[in-house]
């Protein structure tokens, strides 16, 4: 991002509106367990709709936080400490794509997901099964990995 998109994000409630929108759906719903949830009926089509509202709003908010006077301290709150020490670091989506654990994954010992290629009916998917497009071209690169294919 630039310094002027970033000014345009800060000046733009829309901007920030359809963003906040962005990062939920990508971030949030369009996540393999919520969506094997919502596929097997544990979370019924009006509660997700509530939930996907729920999460933009929020997600709106904390980009609203971000762009006003005090988004100057959530940032050096965050160069200080960890919000969430808890949690798992976030991990590339290269090494989710392709089963490849990170360091983080490795040092909490958390199971390796070994990845399946195969093709959902519909997708977009290339010839490496089910990752998407930067995927693609990083697998075919030097990567070494082993990848099983369904």
């Amino acid at each position: 991002m630039t310094p002027e998109q970033l000014a345009d994000l800060k000046d733009d409630a829309t901007l920030r509106k359809r963003l906040a929108k962005k990062i939920a759906h990508d971030c949030f719903r369009n996540t393999k367990e919520l969506e094997d949830m919502h596929a097997f009926g544990q979370i019924s089509d009006p509660e997700m709709k509530l939930l996907m509202i729920e999460a933009v709003d929020r997600t709106y908010d904390l980009l609203m936080d971000l762009c006003s006077p005090q988004g100057a301290e959530i940032m050096d709150d965050l160069k200080q400490r960890d919000q969430v020490p808890e949690w798992n670091d976030p991990e590339p989506m290269i090494f989710r794509h392709l089963g490849r654990p990170s360091k983080s994954r490795m040092e909490n010992r958390l199971p390796r997901v070994t990845l399946k290629a195969g093709r959902k009916e519909g997708s977009k998917a290339g010839p490496e099964g089910n990752l998407c497009d930067p995927c693609h071209r990083i697998a075919r690169a030097s990567l070494p990995i082993r990848m099983e294919w369904a």
